[in-house]
C-alpha cells in the first residue's frame, strides 16, 4: 500500500499486488499531518 500526497491536500492509497498490477481504493481532499505526541500509541 503506498499513500500518495500533493502539497495542495488532495490524497490517494494506491494498493499494488505481487503481479505488479495496481489499483486505486481511496482518494480524497484536505490531507492533514498531525504529529503523534511520544507514548500516544504512535
Amino acid at each position: 500500500m503506498e499513500v500518495f500526497v500533493a502539497e495542495t491536500g488532495t490524497w490517494s492509497i494506491v494498493v499494488t499486488d505481487i503481479a505488479g498490477r495496481s489499483c486505486i481504493v481511496a482518494a480524497g481532499d484536505n490531507w492533514e499531518n498531525v504529529m503523534a505526541l511520544p507514548g500516544q500509541g504512535a
